[in-house]
């Protein structure tokens, strides 16, 4: 979202908290963390 927006990702972040701080959305039903990995050497790091 950070490179559609052209904005840094702190930026992206605090609208989300507002977003999620004023019930515009519910963070339960629209929130989901991913675990980034780093592929290294046909390993997953």
């Amino acid at each position: 979202m950070a490179k559609v927006f052209d904005v840094q990702r702190p930026a992206i972040a605090k609208h989300l908290i507002n977003i999620y701080s004023n019930g515009e959305l519910d963070k339960l039903s629209t929130y989901f963390k991913m675990k980034l990995v780093q592929l290294e050497e046909n390993k997953k790091l």
